[in-house]
């Protein structure tokens, strides 16, 4: 099976990029006729080498916010291109996901190696206040969840977090072995998350209770990033060994799989104003969109992108990091 973790610090392995060289770059043959002006690319080179970007998401202000895990910075950039840096004050931070909370703060996870893990918000003029998790916690994605909290997974403790505007901290433990990798707020009220490690989608309840969990069919399965959809169901990326697929779950657990034509490492997943959804491929340095049908449009991006997190931004385009070729890049969404 693939680490889940891979996408996030490396993006693709070397057995991918070995596929890459084998598969190629041709167009998708199940692509919709798109108009021309949507999937138009714009990548940004990040002044500074090195700085691996990796989580990214649209801000309150109307800009785009990034993590730096090379350069222990928090990154903005404007639709122009304009970059701004934060530091965040200590060496090693690796700062890795993050979101905008209900106080309109920015929220990023802190994974150092070798240390325990952080819970960090930020304020818009730069002022950072770190949240300590239990000993050994090495918190990853986070997001937005009901109540006006946030919820984050932690590969370390083998759970799901909670942490609610003022900074208090509760985990919740999901199955041994079941390492939760992505998580998002479903049309239920509570949240859904993959896990990497058993193959599984769960659910659990605002107050920790495990609901759920479904296993997902295939040959060594690894549902990695998840999403709500526009009709109501959840949607998730699932780098499989037996090729790559989107998968596509209701609220009772009912599952379908859409098989993508080309073999690559997509991860993480979000929707875009005309409802469809769009997803990093870091194998084969894409972007890609499908339709709720299945139907699926790649978008090349230059070589070695590896392409990580995606984000709907405030002005209706898509954003995302490019951790190899250290940059953030936009693509059209509307005609």
């Amino acid at each position: 099976m693939l680490d889940s973790r891979t996408w996030r610090v490396n993006a693709v392995s070397v057995a991918m990029a070995v596929a890459l060289l084998l598969v190629g770059r041709s167009p998708s043959s199940l692509a919709e006729n798109y108009p021309s002006s949507v999937g138009k690319v714009k990548e940004y080179a990040i002044p500074q080498t090195d700085s691996d970007p990796t989580g990214v998401v649209a801000g309150p202000d109307g800009a785009v916010w990034f993590t730096e895990q090379g350069k222990d910075r928090i990154g903005r950039i404007t639709n122009d291109g304009t970059f701004t840096f934060f530091h965040i004050g200590m060496r090693h931070a690796n700062p890795a996901f993050i979101a905008v909370g209900s106080d309109a703060n920015l929220w990023f996870t802190e994974d150092p190696f070798n240390a325990d893990g952080k819970i960090a918000r930020m304020t818009l003029s730069g002022k950072i206040t770190q949240f300590t998790p239990p000993s050994g916690a090495e918190p990853e994605v986070i997001t937005p969840g009901p109540n006006g909290n946030l919820w984050f997974t932690d590969y370390g403790l083998n759970a799901v977090g909670r942490i609610t505007p003022r900074g208090a901290i509760k985990e919740f433990p999901v199955p041994p072995g079941s390492q939760a990798v992505d998580l998002t707020e479903g049309p239920d009220g509570n949240l859904w998350f993959t896990e990497g490690t058993s193959a599984k989608i769960g659910v659990m309840n605002v107050s920790g209770k495990l609901l759920h969990e479904y296993p997902v069919p295939g040959y060594f399965p690894d549902p990695i990033g998840i999403v709500a959809g526009p009709d109501g169901n959840l949607w998730f990326t699932d780098p499989s060994a037996n090729g790559t697929l989107i998968g596509r779950i209701s609220l009772d657990g009912h599952l379908k799989q859409f098989p993508l034509p080309q073999f690559g490492f997509i991860s993480q997943i979000t929707v875009g104003v005309d409802g469809h959804l769009w997803f990093t491929d870091g194998g084969l340095d894409h972007i890609g969109r499908m339709s709720l049908r299945g139907n699926v449009q790649s978008f090349s991006l230059q070589y070695n992108a590896a392409p990580c997190c995606i984000t709907l931004g405030p002005n209706g385009n898509l954003w995302f990091s490019e951790q190899f070729a250290n940059a953030i890049g936009r693509i059209t969404d509307k005609p």
